[in-house]
């Protein structure tokens, strides 16, 4: 699309020239050639009638040439004029064109590129029937249409005081590495075991409201289209409990975003 949009602006100019060129006034006879034939044929007229009448039928001639002449040149200025106008008009076609395909192409990368996101982390004590630790099980999911290349994941939980009232714990963790295939396939779904369990007990400090328990996560990998640009995934979840010790998830902080969002 670019050598031809390139193509039609080089025939653009190439016809403007043909056109200026064209236009180019016919060149003057100088004073000189004028004076000596107003006395050519003054001496014609006094000599000879007859010599009188060929050299008005030569003028009479010359200028009719002339005529056709100045007439062929317009004909052909205006035919460059209409083709001139005609490669503008495709050139400006060709500018449309181009950004209705660049478009086009940019909103079916969004729709099909891959997209590596996060859900809902699940907590599993253990031993079940008296447990010591709180397993968490990661599950991680490519809604896209393309496969997720280069894929990392790495995960961490952060306990805090409740009255430290702490709202990102984002940059508090330290993080654990989790190993995971380097590629995820189109709407392929699988689970993780994060590696690091909570202890049971600060588990049911958390069910009394003295501790809250932060559980985040951060996927990075490739989307399918753009090699040179890494995508990323954070999720910042709360483990939360009502006064009948229910257990649910909650949002903390800004970090449950995508791609620029995260920054």
């Amino acid at each position: 699309m670019k050598k031809t949009i390139i193509l039609t602006c080089l025939t653009l100019f190439l016809l403007m020239g043909m056109g200026i060129c064209l236009n180019e006034p016919p060149p003057t006879p100088s004073k000189t050639s004028n004076h000596y034939q107003k006395q050519t044929t003054k001496d014609a007229k006094d000599s000879n009638n007859h010599q009188n009448l060929a050299i008005r039928s030569t003028h009479t001639d010359k200028a009719t040439n002339k005529g056709d002449g100045t007439s062929l040149n317009r004909v052909m200025m205006w035919a460059t004029i209409v083709i001139a106008i005609c490669a503008f008009l495709q050139f400006i076609a060709l500018i449309f064109q181009y950004c209705v395909m660049n478009k086009q192409d940019k909103t079916s990368r969004l729709r099909d590129r891959a997209y590596v996101y996060f859900a809902d982390p699940i907590l599993t004590p253990y031993p079940p029937d008296k447990p010591i630790v709180c397993g968490i099980v990661i599950n991680v999911e490519n809604t896209g249409n393309m496969p997720a290349r280069h894929i990392s994941i790495r995960f961490s939980w952060i306990a805090s005081q409740h009255s430290e009232k702490i709202i990102d714990p984002f940059p508090l963790v330290n993080w654990h590495t989790v190993q995971v295939p380097s590629f995820i396939g189109p709407k392929q779904r699988f689970s993780l075991q994060g590696g690091d369990d909570i202890p049971i007990n600060i588990i049911e400090e958390a069910k009394k409201f003295k501790i809250d328990v932060f559980i985040l996560m951060e996927a990075t990998y490739i989307d399918g289209f753009d090699l040179n640009k890494t995508r990323i995934t954070q999720m910042s979840r709360s483990l939360r409990f009502d006064a009948h010790g229910s257990q649910s998830l909650g949002f903390a902080g800004p970090h449950n975003c995508t791609d620029d969002d995260c920054n």
